[in-house]
């Protein structure tokens, strides 16, 4: 019987300028943004290690958004 192979949970680190991204930070972070084929890359920068909690972003969406407070 073959040995199982486990699939690593870690995620990848990322750069600074991902970081930045994911926070809306619109002075640093993916100033070469759109390029054909990047929405991908964003929607699983997005997914993989957005916070969904405080931000939000749609595809289509240049940078994430603070939410706004309910009231």
């Amino acid at each position: 019987m073959a040995p199982k192979r486990r699939k690593s949970k870690r995620k990848e680190p990322i750069s600074d300028n991902e970081r930045a991204w994911l926070i809306g930070d619109k002075n640093d972070g993916f100033v070469s943004f759109p390029k054909p084929g990047d929405n991908e890359y964003q929607a699983r920068l997005w997914r993989d290690h957005g916070d969904h909690v405080r931000f939000t972003w749609k595809p289509g969406m240049w940078r994430p958004e603070m939410k706004e407070a309910a009231n």
